[in-house]
């Protein structure tokens, strides 16, 4: 760690550009980590995307705290976020504090037994494929595919997504019939630490994961399948900068695993 001195960070703004900041003496900090800094007068928390020997700005300032003991985001989500920022015309730093839970957005540090060393995929586009499925009602499309999932959980995650909070509750009554207690649900209308403390669990290995479209960016490391339910529904177009579609962004994301 010694020889990197500057860390090169990103602010959910859109201007898209990575800001170096020189890493103090004593100060451990590392890529996908949350930092304090100094920015236009503000104290602001920003996310180091990589790290360098040397700068070519002349003058520049200290980072002021390391605010994670561990790293929320590996070089493999950076990687996704540079790809998906290309895809929807946004800055890095906006991609890549998706994501972010809203709590690590406050300058405050959150000690969490999580670290994200795992491998991860590459930029080149691989097949995977896809399979649709039509029948009358969602109980009869579980029944379709609830095989799969317990075959691919397995092997990795499973995610499944719905366009709308409700409907996602009416479908965790027929989850939880056949994976009791298993699935981790992560939507809007939770409790902010109830969602936080699924964000976290979700990062896991073997995870079963249901969710709405925000969902998607926080996928586990071992991700095996993808389910998404409805996916002609508008719902699953962001209506706000960045203008993702989640049927889009796992596309994609598959191609990366």
């Amino acid at each position: 760690m010694a020889k990197y001195k500057i860390a090169k960070v990103v602010f959910d703004i859109r201007v898209d550009k990575e800001f170096d900041y020189s890493i103090p003496s004593g100060l451990s900090v590392r890529k996908g980590a949350r930092v304090l800094v100094d920015f236009n007068r503000r104290k602001r928390v920003g996310i180091v995307v990589s790290l360098s020997a040397h700068s070519n700005i002349g003058s520049i300032k200290p980072i002021i705290d390391a605010l994670d003991i561990v790293p929320f985001l590996n070089g493999e989500s950076v990687a996704f976020a540079k790809r998906l920022s290309k895809e929807y015309s946004c800055s890095l730093g906006e991609m890549v504090f998706m994501m972010f839970h809203p709590y690590l957005r406050k300058n405050k540090r959150i000690s969490v037994s999580y670290e994200a060393s795992y491998p991860g995929g590459s930029d080149n586009s691989r097949s995977f494929s896809k399979t649709f499925m039509k029948a009358g009602d969602f109980r009869e499309r579980f029944d379709l595919y609830k095989d799969k999932i317990r075959t691919m959980l397995t092997r990795g995650s499973v995610m499944i997504f719905f366009p709308t909070v409700d409907y996602l509750r009416d479908a965790s009554r027929i989850i939880e019939e056949h994976f009791p207690s298993l699935a981790i649900y992560i939507h809007s209308r939770q409790k902010p630490r109830d969602n936080f403390e699924n964000w976290i669990k979700a990062r896991g290995a073997k995870s079963l994961i249901v969710g709405t479209r925000g969902a998607v960016f926080h996928y586990p490391s071992d991700l095996a399948l993808v389910i998404v339910e409805d996916d002609s529904s508008p719902y699953y177009s962001n209506p706000e900068t960045p203008y993702y579609n989640l049927i889009n962004v796992a596309e994609i994301l598959c191609r990366r695993k």
